[in-house]
């Protein structure tokens, strides 16, 4: 890292401006060391040179911190990202999605989810629905993972076989046989391929 930071103050006396791709190569080598407050440096030494971050550059951070167990941290750079009116894709949401359901945190999962449904500029994809299904079943919120089923169907979202087996295992898991079997039934007319 030390030789990286030498470069980049090397380019900067030479007269070259880094560009966005630069810092966000960067950002990744720092993330990738888990040096998370230098990888937040470059973010704000961005701001401060006038070269706004892309969501590329947050969602980096947000990804790494996320599976290093800082769900928290990156709850703030995501946090800082809407605050600077850098737009967060989908794949910002399910990173934070799937890190809150990993810790059991079913409160801050469905609140991301409704702001996800709140915004306008993006849609929850079939890996969004996929986490949430999953995730909510293990943390025993089945209702709210039928709710999210129906859902998909009323908006004809496209369903693949890990959002039947989900449903079917989590419905499985509390009894529900018959609904299982109901869903397992769609399954098969969905023509999707069954996982034997």
């Amino acid at each position: 890292w030390n030789k990286v930071e030498s470069l980049f103050a090397y380019i900067a006396t030479v007269g070259l401006a880094p560009n966005l791709q630069t810092y966000n190569v960067l950002i990744k080598m720092a993330c990738k060391k888990k040096q998370f407050e230098k990888a937040k440096d470059l973010l704000d030494w961005m701001w401060k040179e006038g070269l706004k971050p892309d969501v590329y550059s947050y969602s980096t951070v947000i990804n790494d911190l996320a599976k290093a167990g800082n769900l928290g941290d990156a709850l703030k750079v995501f946090d800082e990202m809407t605050e600077r009116e850098v737009a967060p894709d989908v794949t910002c949401y399910n990173i934070l999605i799937d890190g809150s359901l990993k810790k059991r945190d079913h409160n801050k999962a469905m609140e991301l989810w409704d702001k996800l449904l709140e915004d306008s500029s993006v849609y929850p994809n079939v890996k969004t629905h996929n986490i949430m299904i999953c995730g909510l079943s293990n943390c025993g919120r089945i209702d709210d993972c039928l709710k999210i089923w129906e859902r998909m169907k009323q908006n004809e979202r496209e369903r693949d076989l890990f959002t039947y087996s989900s449903l079917i295992h989590a419905l499985c898991g509390v009894g529900n046989v018959d609904q299982a079997e109901s869903v397992f039934k769609e399954l098969v007319e969905s023509k999707a391929f069954i996982d034997v």
